[in-house]
């Protein structure tokens, strides 16, 4: 758990990289694409999202704000990252996948607010620099956690989500 004096300075390690425009080196690949199927979902998400929050196709200084703020982490005072040893197997990521989800329903059930972020591990040298986690683990991660804000645009925003029967296939 990463806050207070430890979490705002490196937001603005994260941020002084991302504005000049350093190349992000993160510790696990991220998708260079996606499926037709999947991108169309991924932009009508985005799409809104971004009418939830009113902002234009056109609006590229609300965008960027936004793009920003999730640096920033949405403002949150706290934030976990979860990393594991770099010898385990890709398939232990699966494992790390659950703890994340059980923090954030745990958290959910303490009424306590996470938002997963994969713009937060983008840089990981400057984690391990207030963090001293280790090279020899990856970091996989980040969640900003704190106590939600009811009235925010962003709260209010549900995704679409895929009907369950597109994705689940019942056997017998």
């Amino acid at each position: 758990m990463v806050g207070g004096k430890v979490l705002a300075p490196m937001v603005e390690d994260f941020l002084k990289k991302v504005t000049a425009t350093e190349p992000s080196y993160p510790d696990i690949e991220f998708p260079q694409g996606w499926p037709d199927s999947l991108l169309r979902r991924y932009k009508e998400n985005g799409r809104m999202l971004f009418a939830a929050l009113g902002i234009g196709r056109e609006d590229r200084e609300k965008r960027e704000h936004h793009r920003l703020n999730m640096f920033r982490l949405f403002g949150a005072p706290q934030a976990v990252y979860l990393h594991q040893d770099r010898t385990l197997s890709p398939y232990s990521i699966f494992d790390a996948g659950l703890l994340a989800q059980n923090i954030a329903l745990l958290a959910a059930e303490k009424g306590i607010g996470t938002c997963f972020l994969a713009v937060s591990v983008l840089y990981p040298a400057v984690i391990r620099q207030y963090t001293g986690i280790p090279e020899t683990d990856r970091i996989l991660i980040g969640l900003g956690v704190g106590y939600p804000d009811g009235d925010a645009p962003i709260n209010q925003f549900r995704s679409e989500r895929e009907p369950v029967k597109t994705i689940v296939k019942w056997v017998g």
